[in-house]
C-alpha cells in the first residue's frame, strides 16, 4: 500500500468500518477523483470515545477487513494510529498525530453530507476545522445547510452519488440470515468471505 509522501494531497477517511461497505469504498473513490487527491488514507478507529459500545468485532478483525477491502485500491492506504497513540480517539487528536508524522503533506477529512448535521456535536470541532478543512461528499444538488456558521472557507461539497448504505444495517442483514452471496452486493466479496468464515455479527 502506499504512503503519503511530501507534497502530496491525501484525503483522511475515518470510523469504525464494522465492517466496511461499499459506501464508505463509493465516497473516498469518487472524492478522490474529483478532488485529484493523491491518495486516501482510511484511519481505523480504536478507541472510539463516543461509541465505544457499538463496536461489533474486535480492531484486529476490523483491520483485517479493510486491508481486503482495499488491496485492489493502489492509492488507498490504512493507518492504524489510534492504536498506538497514547491519547483519546477524538478527530482532533487523530489528525495532530498524523500531520506530525507526514508534516509535509496536505490533508483533508472527508464525511459524508449526512454527517455533517452532527459535526458540531464533535469534540472541539472548532478546532478540528482549524487544523483540517472538511471535503463533503453530497448528492448532486444537495445544499449544506449553514456551512458558513462551522468556519469559512472550511467546508466545501463535493458532488458524488452517495450509496445509501451503513456498517448497522449490514450488520441486521446478516443477523437476519444473509447469504454469503447476498452480502456481496453491500460489501466488497473477500470481506464477505472474511465475515462467513469467521462467523461475524452473527
Amino acid at each position: 500500500m502506499p504512503v503519503p509522501e511530501n507534497g502530496e494531497s491525501w484525503g483522511i477517511l475515518g470510523g469504525m468500518f464494522d465492517p466496511i461497505h461499499n459506501g464508505h469504498l463509493n465516497l473516498a473513490r469518487n472524492i478522490l477523483s474529483a478532488k485529484k487527491l493523491d491518495g486516501v488514507l482510511f484511519v481505523l478507529s480504536f478507541n472510539p470515545t463516543h461509541r465505544k459500545e457499538d463496536i461489533a468485532v474486535s480492531f484486529d478483525d476490523r483491520l483485517a477487513m479493510l486491508e481486503l477491502a482495499l488491496r485492489d485500491y493502489p492509492k488507498f492506504a490504512i493507518s492504524d494510529i489510534e492504536r498506538t497513540m497514547d491519547l483519546p480517539g477524538y478527530t482532533l487528536n487523530t489528525v495532530r498525530e498524523l500531520t506530525k508524522a507526514y508534516p509535509d503533506v496536505s490533508f483533508r477529512f472527508l464525511i459524508g453530507s449526512d454527517n455533517l448535521a452532527s459535526f458540531k456535536t464533535w469534540y472541539c470541532w472548532e478546532q478540528v476545522l482549524e487544523e483540517i478543512p472538511l471535503l463533503v461528499g453530497g448528492r448532486p444538488g444537495t445544499v449544506l445547510q449553514d456551512t458558513e456558521s462551522l468556519s469559512p472557507g472550511r467546508v466545501e461539497l463535493v458532488d458524488i452519488e452517495l450509496v445509501d448504505l451503513s456498517s448497522s444495517m449490514v450488520r441486521r442483514k446478516i443477523q437476519a440470515g444473509l447469504t454469503q452471496e447476498e452480502l456481496s452486493e453491500f460489501v466488497p466479496s473477500p470481506v464477505a468471505a472474511y465475515i462467513a468464515e469467521k462467523g461475524l455479527y452473527r
